[in-house]
């Protein structure tokens, strides 16, 4: 349900949204060895940076996320899948430990994603590269947002902002969970 949960083509498939506003440092942004990695972060609200993909979640549905995780510094940061302004699915705080730690999120659809919204996201994001701390070479602007008031996208997002130091991230997988 997720394209690629490994790195191992980079950030494809990813957004990656940073400050961009002058004087502000953007983060250290890199992918080493199928992990991707932020350093140099300052900490401020959870979604001043973001790691973002769109799935495809379907109403009433169990899920189980599952991702690695290691930071060094202070703060916290969110995982959540969202239509970003209106609901969502699941939302947690989570802590970097100096270790790797695998973190297991589960929950039920609490709305229908728009697939083909989904499919026109990762098509557009096929291609992105890391600069200066953001994706770039992404297509974001020609996906069309879903029709109507009814909420039909979700992004997984992992909100880095809160973290005051560095925080790095793999294998991360987002299964349907049948009864």
């Amino acid at each position: 349900m997720l394209e690629n949960g490994n790195f191992s083509k980079g950030v494809a498939n990813w957004e990656m949204a940073a400050p961009s506003e002058v004087g502000v440092t953007p983060p250290d942004a890199k992918i080493e060895k199928g992990e991707f990695h932020l350093g140099k972060l300052k900490a401020s609200s959870p979604g001043y940076i973001t790691l973002n993909q769109a799935v495809n979640i379907r109403k009433g549905k169990k899920y189980k996320l599952t991702y690695e995780a290691k930071g060094e510094g202070a703060g916290q940061y969110l995982v959540a899948l969202h239509d970003p302004g209106k609901l969502g699915h699941v939302s947690k705080l989570f802590t970097p430990t100096a270790s790797w730690e695998t973190i297991v999120v589960e929950f039920t659809g609490q709305f229908d994603t728009d697939g083909v919204w989904v499919r026109q996201w990762l098509r557009a994001t096929k291609g992105g590269k890391l600069k200066e701390g953001r994706t770039v070479n992404t297509t974001l602007h020609e996906v069309r947002e879903p029709r109507g008031d009814a909420p039909s996208r979700t992004w997984l997002t992992f909100a880095i902002g809160g973290l005051d130091g560095s925080i790095a991230i793999r294998n991360v997988s987002l299964v349907e969970v049948l009864k």
